[in-house]
């Protein structure tokens, strides 16, 4: 029974070492999760993905996780992984969001931004700054507006956006800053923000060094018109 475990334990690891020279492992954002199987269905499967909050990705990659590209929310992401040289191509602004308000069910969406500091927003989810740049994005603009630390003991911080966007599907918070991708995606209505306080953000595309033929294919197909396309049809600019 040994030999039959050991011998079967071998073919696993044999048939692991196979997919991961062929399927290349694919990083994304939280937000970009829908998109990822649109474009797995359209690529054929040919690749993995691993979804969470970009900054966290970008500490696994650094503390030794395999992969070969990384499409982040903001360039913070990148930047400690391009200083280490872990980088071979990169497209800064390959895609494009916004950060909006969302509100639960029953509760009457804000006016003002101002509008935050009413009782009716006791509960108010945010992705951790630390972890997630929708955090970081909600938590610069609120600073700006003056309104963060009197906000403060109101946040529900969530691993990442789309943690912090179920919480209005379930009812657990009364608004959450999120991306309008994230809005769309639970059919909830958005609340715009002020674009001087809180600015587009841009979605960078890397390459993990070294290059490769697998990586290179992704790359080209991400570029295609059709990847495009489908990001687009998810609320993507």
């Amino acid at each position: 029974m040994k030999c039959i475990w050991t011998w079967c334990g071998v073919l696993c690891l044999a048939a692991l070492a196979c997919s991961k020279s062929e399927k290349p492992m694919f990083f994304l954002a939280a937000s970009l999760a829908d998109v990822a199987t649109s474009w797995q269905t359209e690529y054929g499967g040919g690749f993995d993905t691993h979804t969470g909050a970009s900054l966290l990705l970008a500490q696994q990659i650094r503390g030794g996780a395999e992969a070969d590209l990384f499409l982040a929310a903001g360039a913070s992401a990148l930047t400690q992984l391009l200083a280490d040289g872990r980088l071979a191509l990169v497209d800064s602004t390959y895609l494009r969001n916004r950060l909006v308000l969302i509100t639960a069910a029953d509760v009457e969406p804000p006016s003002d931004l101002s509008d935050l500091r009413d009782p009716r927003f006791a509960r108010i989810a945010i992705a951790d700054p630390e972890l997630a740049p929708a955090g970081g994005y909600a938590r610069a603009g609120l600073k700006q507006a003056g309104l963060w630390d009197e906000l403060s003991p109101r946040f529900i911080y969530t691993g990442d956006v789309r943690m912090a966007a179920e919480t209005i599907r379930l009812a657990t918070a009364d608004a959450a800053f999120v991306y309008a991708t994230d809005a769309a995606s639970l059919d909830i209505a958005a609340w715009p923000l002020d674009t001087t306080l809180f600015p587009m953000v841009a979605y960078p595309l890397a390459m993990l060094a070294p290059r490769g033929p697998a990586k290179d294919s992704l790359w080209d197909f991400l570029h295609s018109s059709k990847a495009r396309e489908l990001a687009a049809a998810e609320g993507f600019q």
